[in-house]
C-alpha cells in the first residue's frame, strides 16, 4: 500500500475515533444536564411550596424570604427555557422564520440567568442593611414588589442586546460517513468524507456570531453588569456582615461566649459558601462566553477538541 494512502487511513481512523468520543461526550454532558434541570426544578418547586404555605413564607418581617421565593421562580423559569434551548439545538432544518423565534429564546435564557444574579444580591443587601442598619430595613419591607420590578427592569435592560446579537448558525451541510479507500481513487471527495446530497442542514440558536460587534457589546454588559458588580457587591456586604459580627462578638465575650462563636462561624461559613457557588456555578461559562467574544487569533482552527461550553453550561446548573 502506498504511504500516501496508508496515511489517509490513519487520518480517516484518528477522525472517526475522535468523533465516537465526541459524540458520547454530548451525549453524557445532555444526560447530566436534563438531570440537573430536573433535580434543580423539582427542588425550586419545593422551596415554593414551603414559602407560600408555610408560615415563613408569611412572616411580613423577613424580605430575604420573599426574594428567596422570587429566585426559586426565575430558576424555574431558566431551566425551563434551558430545557426548550436544549430541543431546539437538536432540531434540524430551521427555516428563516424561526430567527425571531430564536431571539426571544436567547433573550430570555440570559434576562432570567441576570434575575437569579441581581436577586441574590439584593438577598445579600437586605441581610447587610438589616444587621447593621435594623431601622432602615424597615423602608425596604414596604418596597419589596417596587424591588422585584427594578431588578427584573433592570435585567431586561442590560440583556437588551442579546435581542440584536441573537440569530441561526450559519447553514452547514452536515457531513455523512467517514469515506475509507478502496481500490477506485476516483471516490475520494476533497474534505475526506463522503458526502450525501440529501445530507440536511443544521442550525442551532446563538447569542451571536464570533467576533461580530453585536456580541461583543451585549456579552460586555452582559458581563460587566450581571457578573462582576453582583459579585462585587455580594462579597462586600457579606464581608462586612461577617466584620461587624465578629467585632460585636468581642464586645459582648463574656456573655453566651458559645453562642457568639456559632454567630461568627455561621456569617463566615455563609460568605464562602455564597461567593464560591457563584462564582464555581458562573465563572466558568461567564469567562468563556466574554472570551469567546474577544478572540486572540482570528481564524483560527482547532482539531480534534472537545468544546469546553457544553461542560461550562452544565457546571452552570449546579447553582440551585
Amino acid at each position: 500500500m502506498p504511504a500516501n494512502v496508508s496515511t489517509f487511513t490513519d487520518y480517516l481512523l484518528q477522525e472517526r475515533t475522535f468523533r465516537s468520543d465526541q459524540e458520547k461526550y454530548f451525549s453524557t454532558l445532555f444526560s447530566i444536564s436534563c438531570t440537573f434541570v430536573v433535580l434543580g426544578a423539582v427542588e425550586n418547586i419545593i422551596v415554593c411550596c414551603v414559602l407560600v404555605t408555610g408560615k415563613i413564607g408569611r412572616s411580613p418581617t423577613k424580605l430575604s424570604n420573599f426574594f428567596i421565593l422570587h429566585l426559586s421562580i426565575a430558576d424555574l423559569v431558566f431551566r425551563s427555557i434551558t430545557f426548550l434551548r436544549r430541543t431546539l439545538k437538536h432540531h434540524e432544518n430551521l427555516d428563516p422564520s424561526s430567527t425571531v423565534h430564536c431571539q426571544l429564546v436567547i433573550f430570555s435564557h440570559f434576562t432570567c440567568a441576570a434575575v437569579t444574579f441581581v436577586l441574590l444580591t439584593g438577598i445579600a443587601i437586605d441581610r447587610y442593611v438589616h444587621i447593621l442598619f435594623p431601622l432602615r430595613a424597615l423602608t425596604l419591607k414596604t418596597r419589596k414588589y417596587l424591588i422585584v420590578i427594578f431588578i427584573w427592569f433592570y435585567a431586561l435592560v442590560i440583556c437588551s442586546g442579546f435581542i440584536v446579537s441573537a440569530s441561526l448558525s450559519p447553514r452547514i451541510k452536515l457531513r455523512a460517513q467517514l469515506y475509507f479507500p478502496s481500490n477506485s481513487s476516483s471516490n475520494l471527495t476533497s474534505n475526506d468524507t463522503a458526502v450525501s446530497p440529501d445530507s440536511p442542514f443544521h442550525r442551532h440558536c446563538t447569542p451571536g456570531r464570533p467576533d461580530s460587534l453585536e456580541r461583543k457589546v451585549a456579552f460586555t454588559v452582559y458581563f460587566v453588569f450581571a457578573f462582576v458588580v453582583p459579585l462585587i457587591v455580594i462579597t462586600f456586604a457579606y464581608t462586612k456582615i461577617t466584620v461587624f459580627l465578629w467585632k460585636r462578638t468581642k464586645m459582648n465575650n463574656s456573655m453566651n461566649s458559645s453562642s457568639c462563636a456559632k454567630t461568627k462561624l455561621k456569617a463566615t461559613q455563609m460568605l464562602v459558601l455564597v461567593v464560591f457557588s457563584f462564582l464555581i456555578s458562573w465563572g466558568p461559562i461567564m469567562i468563556l462566553d466574554i472570551c469567546a467574544s474577544y478572540p486572540t487569533e482570528k481564524g483560527r482552527i482547532t482539531y480534534q477538541k472537545l468544546p469546553l461550553r457544553p461542560l461550562f453550561d452544565c457546571i452552570s446548573l449546579t447553582s440551585s
